[in-house]
């Protein structure tokens, strides 16, 4: 491994948990100040750690005071940990380790080596040889950057958590070796099951209709039934399905049926290893017969091609509520007229003699998946609306911050409301476990037997697995849950109905959360003149545009960040161009950046690598930007990425978390723009850009003197209210003229340019999109050559046909230094009978290229655009030994 990257020795400590913290997916406990035990509450006893979850900012706090803190091992974390405390006595075994996977050294110089966690490393061992221990499940180990108690040494880390190696196969093999295959005992009904008794009884139903479905299967059914059972399994292993139980009991199934055992397991590991990421969640139906105790009847969701006949836990809420709707909603109410003797009806007890009911803050455990479900829906629901409105009111320091759904995937507020995180799971189990509610599990008999008349006796619990993965399904894909949001925004933004955001809150629709920095009011606006007046002559006066249409294009990529939701449709990327560094185009743009948003935008990295690039869209898009900046683009090659093409056409971007199996689906509403020196565009990106051209009159631009603002930053953010004021008038002067639309259009984007080109025009303000066919030229030399070579072979050739080969002959012979631009090989009339085949039926300049065969001959002609006078000949003027050319000449025929 590399030497110790973060340089712990005087590092930031907070800044190392952090890190640890997000790769053991929050699986942490808080240990004593340079000590190795959990936090003492008294003189002996200490703080339970074991079902307790610690968010990261009071790990942060906790750490940041000088305590240390532990991480758990094994399913929690997904890590063990090999604690060598004697490394003299295996030297060969230490250095081996320590170049191959991430490891800590104590403060004592003993070795903890972190590995994944693997399914055989299923118990801790103490002494498995002369002190060599290791830690798994129900184990911790204190993690990296704490302090040894003794030694007042740092307990270093040396590579990242997050890298941790697997186990080795040998090591394995050695400390936890495979137990030989047992027989199966077999009675008169087959073989015996008894893997499921514990888990809850509808997760035994599907399990027990998979065994007998798999058991029974005919011959040549047997491993697609078998793979189509451990699919379906394999998405219920959230709720608490264990995977060693279902493969035993399906594989056993599979060989009473006739498989052999190493088949079955094959088969098995296939269909439940697709089916675990792609969770299924539990419906369930009202029912007044089935279930007197409870009131509730779940039904599985089976795979595809199974009819279902009940409503969903989103639709029965929302029903309860009255519909659906976008702002934090309203509690559920539990109550239920036709229901007796429900759960919500039941009175309960606690040890210490409080009795209650199931209501929003306390939760009981029934043992009804779906039940339990909905009763953690309801109570982070309940919770996330008070935390709406506490933050709403001003309270920034209302923790866990308000919960939200961002394209599939639950996203918090940071503490300055400035973008969003993921939530992990972590610090969802904080609020569903303690800040929603408190939850309980039925006591045991003999605590019944004390209970009062009428109670059930519970005990203090957390929720269970299937409870918080099935909550976190419901409210990220269910009907009615969390708030979806699109961004945070600082400054005011107009919606979609025109209405401009006044006070600090949710706006549901489109789903913005404001923070309010000052106010806006539409009551004493500036007129058209004076605005255009602030924008023209003050904040761009300076900026040495190549024309109208460039100032222009300016005004609308700066109005756009006020307006952007109005747009219902995509937007296209502003390219701000110049020949020269040193012009100005990042200070335009973070100029209007200022203006719009009150702060500097960050410009975003820009790869060569198309991968790359869809990564780094993907993760600032979960952030919600409203704007998206790439500064600089570079100068030797064509900008070209399918990615970004897609992005900037596409209402939403679809995809995959990096480093999770989670796909979002994040709306696209920010405003896209680019900065470079006579940038080259690949035809696919140059029709998605509005260009502003800057063309400075000196050689050296950074050099220029004299200027009406100086400097023009400092300024802009000493006028930010004035002139934010100037586009806000602008705007909604005319919105109050009815919004009149232009006639100007952009393919891709025909409401950007009828919406901004009615704007501007309003506005008195001309040139918006003048350049589109001057930049598509210089953006796309490719296709200008091509429009030139049309252009000749048509005045040579008029209404004649002529083929690939005699094209060639005539523009190498009239123009030599055109044939070199647009045909890739002069000699090889194959490969420029290819280029033409590419190009019949489109239309370059006035030109469009025809093509048609006879006798076997490819032939081209030449029609100009809306002139039928100008179409080439039905019956070409052709020699019948024509089809006899050279073999080389042959090759072009069939393009």
């Amino acid at each position: 491994m590399a030497a110790n990257p973060h340089n712990l020795k005087g590092a930031d400590r907070e800044r190392i948990a952090a890190e640890c913290y997000a790769a053991s997916k929050g699986a942490v406990l808080l240990l004593g100040a340079k000590g190795k035990k959990p936090v003492e509450i008294r003189p002996g006893v200490y703080k339970k750690w074991k079902g307790v979850s610690v968010c990261l900012d009071a790990l942060l706090k906790h750490v940041g005071v000088g305590n240390n803190y532990g991480i758990k091992c094994g399913t929690c974390s997904g890590l063990d940990v090999l604690d060598i405390d004697a490394p003299q006595l295996y030297p060969e075994m230490v250095q081996r380790l320590k170049d191959l996977t991430t490891y800590t050294l104590t403060g004592r110089g003993h070795f903890h080596f972190w590995f994944k966690h693997h399914e055989r490393v299923n118990k801790n061992h103490v002494g498995l040889e002369a002190k060599i221990d290791i830690r798994a499940t129900n184990a911790y180990v204190v993690a990296p950057g704490s302090i040894h108690p003794d030694t007042g040494n740092m307990y270093e880390l040396h590579g990242s958590l997050a890298d941790a190696a697997a186990w080795p196969a040998d090591l394995l093999e050695r400390y936890f070796p495979l137990k030989p295959d047992l027989p199966v005992k077999k009675n008169e009904n087959g073989y015996k099951i008894q893997f499921w008794k514990n888990i809850d009884r509808y997760l035994s139903a599907a399990l027990t209709k998979a065994y007998e479905n798999v058991r029974n299967a005919p011959e040549g059914t047997r491993n697609h039934t078998l793979n189509i059972e451990s699919y379906g399994l394999g998405g219920l292993a959230h709720l608490g399905l264990d995977r060693r139980d279902v493969e035993e009991a399906l594989v056993q199934a599979a060989m009473e049926a006739g498989l052999s055992e190493s088949e079955a397991r094959n088969t098995f590991h296939s269909g439940w290893g697709k089916g675990i990421v792609a969770p299924r969640t539990i419906e369930y139906k009202q029912t007044y017969g089935n279930d007197s105790s409870l009131g509730w009847d779940s039904t599985i969701n089976y795979p595809d091609g199974i009819t279902r006949h009940h409503e969903s836990i989103e639709s029965s809420i929302a029903s309860s509520q009255g519909g659906n709707q976008a702002q934090p909603l309203e509690p559920v109410n539990t109550s239920h007229p036709t229901l007796t003797d429900s759960p919500k009806e039941k009175r309960y007890c606690t040890s210490d003699g409080e009795e209650f009911t199931l209501s929003e803050k306390r939760c009981v455990h029934t043992e009804n998946i779906a039940f339990d479900v909905y009763q953690g829906v309801r109570s982070v629901l309940a919770y996330n609306k008070k935390a709406l409105a506490a933050v709403s009111k001003g309270d920034k320091y209302y923790e866990p911050a308000p919960l939200f759904n961002r394209g599939g995937v639950m996203v918090h507020m940071t503490p300055d409301r400035s973008k969003f995180h993921i939530t992990p799971r972590a610090l969802y189990d904080t609020v569903l476990d303690g800040k929603a509610a408190k939850w309980y599990s039925i006591a045991d008999k003999n605590t019944q037997q004390k209970a009062p008349e009428g109670c059930l006796a519970v005990k203090k619990s957390i929720p269970r697995n299937y409870v918080s993965q099935g909550t976190i399904a419901n409210l990220v894909e269910g009907s009615v849950g969390l708030p979806n949001i699109t961004r945070i925004v600082k400054s005011p933004v107009f919606l979609q109905d025109g209405t401009l955001t006044g006070e600090t809150g949710f706006y549901p629709n489109p789903g913005i959360w404001y923070e309010a920095h000052q106010k806006f009011t539409v009551k004493d606006l500036m007129s058209v003149e004076e605005a255009r007046h602030w924008l023209l002559n003050e904040l761009l006066v300076d900026f040495p545009f190549a024309g109208q249409s460039d100032r222009a294009n300016t005004i609308v990529m700066l109005l756009l960040i006020f307006m952007r939701d109005m747009i219902t449709g995509e937007t296209p990327l502003f390219a701000v161009e110049a020949p020269t560094p040193g012009t100005g185009k990042s200070l335009l743009v973070e100029c209007c950046s200022i203006v719009a948003t009150g702060e500097k935008v960050a410009p975003c990295a820009f790869s060569n690598d198309d991968a790359e690039i869809k990564k780094y869209l993907t993760a600032i898009l979960v952030e919600g930007p409203r704007i998206m900046f790439f500064d600089n683009l570079p100068v030797n090659r064509v900008i070209d990425s399918p990615s970004l093409a897609k992005a900037l056409t596409s209402a939403t971007w679809n995809d995959r978390i990096l480093g999770s199996s989670i796909t979002v689906t994040l709306p696209n509403t920010c405003v896209w723009i680019a900065t470079g020196n006579n940038l080259r565009w690949s035809l696919e990106i140059a029709r998605r850009i509005v260009r502003i051209r800057m063309v400075p009159s000196v050689e050296m631009p950074w050099t220029r003197e004299k200027f009406k603002h100086d400097p023009l930053q400092q300024w802009v953010q000493a006028n930010q209210s004035k002139l934010a004021y100037a586009c806000i008038s602008i705007i909604q002067r005319w919105i109050e003229a009815g919004k009149p639309l232009s006639e100007k259009r952009l393919g891709s984007f025909e409401e950007f340019a009828a919406v901004m080109g009615g704007l501007l025009e309003f506005a008195g303000i001309k040139g918006f999109l003048d350049n589109a066919n001057d930049f598509m030229d210089q953006a796309n030399p490719e296709a200008a050559n091509w429009g030139r070579a049309f252009a000749l072979w048509a005045e040579n050739i008029g209404t004649d046909w002529r083929t690939a080969k005699e094209l060639l002959t005539l523009l190498q012979k009239e123009d030599p230094d055109l044939a070199g631009e647009v045909v890739y090989r002069p000699d090889s009339v194959k490969s420029f009978g290819k280029q033409l085949g590419t190009r019949v039926d489109r239309v370059h300049g006035n030109y469009q290229l025809v093509a048609r065969t006879v006798n076997g001959n490819r032939l081209y002609g030449f029609q100009e655009v809306n002139n039928t006078n100008s179409i080439p000949k039905e019956e070409p003027d052709i020699d019948p030994g024509v089809d006899k050319q050279e073999e080389d000449d042959k090759d072009e025929l069939l393009f």
